[in-house]
């Protein structure tokens, strides 16, 4: 029966640590190993680990003598799993009870490398649903991208996803340590090098979206290191002789639309402090991977008009791309508006 490592890293989530593990040890699925990863966290969520180790032999608790980040804490995990197939869970999050009874049935069925599945994102008022179930299962990841972006379910996270463990390994595929944004290039990686990809119907993750001091709705001088994945991401490519990839309007769109939506949009559309807000946007701006892909899109022919105005006005006129998308926030909250009533 197929094994499933799920890895959980831990920091600071004592509140909530309780429903993750529930929803883990009381899954359907019942040959699975959890892996949680102390990060050094400082509050009592150790504690909450040691009960319920006793409770579950299934459970296998490591603690990190340094805080080495999300990243680092998955990558302990990836390198003392010892599942057919690697599932990442965050620790303020929770899974359906029958999750893995229905990736191992799609694992059975085909063995991809890769397999997705569907989350509910949840807000303090409301939930939304989001799946990324395209009509095929894929064996060109860069196909995959981009019909995933051209329907609108393209994700840059983990969470949605499981793994096989000896494609990740022979692969070399890690998270970069102590940094921001780091399921990206993870992810991107792994899109690129499965040889199948596939789905399962269905919502399964619980994304806890309104936890405070999440990095959604953070300001934060470290923002900038979405630059950082950007330059990961660019050499993977170049050592892989994707210049297929890096060449393409596609690529670069993608690039710009990540971590341009990540940061720059979601400074102008959120609270935080300004001073910060402008530091880091400039920082960006100036970076010369950020730089090299909103260029390539402004001087392009073959992009619509409507895609690359916004991009044009990012590049050449920062104050004035401001005002515009100010407008176009105003504009849209008011058709919402009408349309509630």
């Amino acid at each position: 029966m197929c094994k499933i490592s799920v890895i959980v890293p831990v920091y600071n989530v004592e509140d909530y640590l309780t429903t993750c593990l529930d929803s883990l040890i009381n899954q359907t699925h019942k040959n699975i190993e959890i892996l949680i990863v102390n990060d050094k966290t400082p509050d009592n969520s150790q504690q909450i680990i040691d009960d319920y180790k006793k409770r579950d032999k299934r459970i296998v608790s490591i603690i990190h003598d340094v805080n080495k980040g999300l990243g680092g804490a998955r990558n302990t995990g990836i390198s003392n799993a010892t599942g057919d197939y690697i599932s990442f869970v965050d620790s303020d999050d929770w899974l359906a009870l029958n999750t893995f009874e229905k990736l191992v049935a799609e694992i059975n069925r085909n063995g991809s490398e890769v397999i997705k599945f569907g989350r509910i994102e949840k807000f303090n008022t409301y939930e939304t649903y989001f799946s990324p179930k395209l009509n095929k299962t894929y064996t060109n990841g860069w196909e995959e991208i981009k019909d995933s972006v051209k329907e609108n379910v393209f994700t840059a996270v983990c969470s949605g996803s499981i793994y096989k463990t000896d494609f990740l390994r022979s692969n070399q595929i890690s998270f970069p340590e102590k940094l921001l944004f780091e399921d990206f290039s993870f992810t991107f990686k792994t899109q690129l090098l499965a040889a199948s990809i596939s789905y399962i119907d269905g919502y399964y993750y619980y994304w806890r979206r309104d936890r405070e001091g999440s990095i959604t709705y953070t300001v934060n001088l470290r923002d900038v290191e979405v630059c950082t994945t950007l330059q990961i991401i660019d050499n993977f490519l170049k050592e892989n002789k994707m210049n297929n990839i890096s060449g393409s309007i596609d690529y670069h769109y993608l690039m710009y639309n990540w971590s341009a939506g990540t940061t720059i949009y979601r400074y102008l559309k959120t609270a935080g402090d300004s001073k910060t807000k402008d530091i880091v946007m400039s920082q960006i701006l100036a970076n010369e991977y950020f730089s090299k892909h909103i260029a390539f899109i402004a001087s392009s022919s073959n992009i619509k008009f409507t895609k690359k105005f916004p991009v044009y006005l990012l590049k050449n006129n920062f104050t004035l791309f401001k005002f515009v998308y100010a407008v176009f926030l105003n504009l849209r909250n008011i058709f919402k508006t009408n349309k509630l009533h």
